[in-house]
């Protein structure tokens, strides 16, 4: 019970500090880690979506994101962050491998699946511009 008692003030705590210091990624980030230790996932997740909106190459916002959906069972949301962490990261075949299972998921909509579609070919075509780049 008291361990429960921390978590939350340390949720409230984090909650306080991201409030007073708003642009502070490490505010921010003690935030959302907070929330996923409480499997509050929908919370971190709401939070990781705004982080991504508006610092979309921070790998680990997306990383947040991407735990955060799976907690909530968002398995969508979740393959495509990591896509956009991996792609961040370089790892081009991982964020390829990632959207092709988020293509396959059985609950995509027609209209989820023309996105990833769209992106995954995007995808595919700047990590064969990168490998043409590094030969020649």
């Amino acid at each position: 019970m008291a361990a429960v008692a921390v978590a939350l003030e340390a949720a409230r705590l984090a909650e306080l500090a991201q409030k007073r210091w708003p642009q502070s990624n490490a505010a921010i980030d003690m935030h959302i880690r907070t929330l996923l230790t409480l499997h509050r996932f929908t919370d971190a997740q709401a939070l990781a979506k705004q982080e991504t909106r508006a610092h979309p190459d921070q790998p680990a916002w997306w990383l947040y994101l991407a735990q955060a959906s799976a907690g909530s069972g968002d398995a969508l949301t979740q393959h495509r962050a990591m896509a956009e962490k991996f792609a961040l990261e370089g790892a081009w075949p991982s964020a390829i491998r990632q959207l092709k299972d988020a293509r396959d998921l059985k609950t995509i909509g027609y209209y989820d699946l023309a996105t990833v579609d769209a992106h995954l070919h995007e995808m595919e075509s700047r990590y064969k511009e990168e490998r043409l780049d590094e030969k020649g």
